[in-house]
């Protein structure tokens, strides 16, 4: 009887072991991705000091583009907020078309990491 409680009490603490260090891992993972995401952040403040709120309809157009699709443009911000200024398409098209191989293999690297993606 001691021997089967033994067995059971060992069981129980492998399975509070186990679950304790996948926690450890996830939390791991995810202060890792943090890390990262701070640290684009920084070099792009480096990187381009200058950027104004004028070009962030370019990068979000360049995001709509890779993320929704050129055939969804329905879907894209800027029909939801078209501001006051008439804009093109363009310039974040060719930027979108140009960074599409590093969007994939940033993409497919993600996936083998294990990383949750958008879409």
């Amino acid at each position: 009887k001691s021997a089967f409680l033994s067995d059971a009490g060992r069981g129980a603490r492998r399975q509070i072991t186990t679950a304790t260090t996948t926690a450890a891992t996830m939390a791991s993972t995810a202060l890792q991705r943090d890390a990262v995401v701070v640290a684009v952040l920084l070099a792009y403040a480096v990187a381009f000091p200058y950027t104004k709120v004028e070009e962030s309809f370019n990068v979000q157009a360049v995001h709509d583009v890779w993320h929704v699709g050129v055939r969804n443009a329905a879907a894209f911000d800027h029909v939801a907020f078209p501001g006051v200024v008439p804009r093109t398409f363009l310039m974040p098209i060719a930027t979108a078309v140009l960074g599409t191989p590093c969007f994939v293999l940033l993409r497919a690297a993600a996936a083998a990491a294990g990383v949750a993606t958008t879409k």
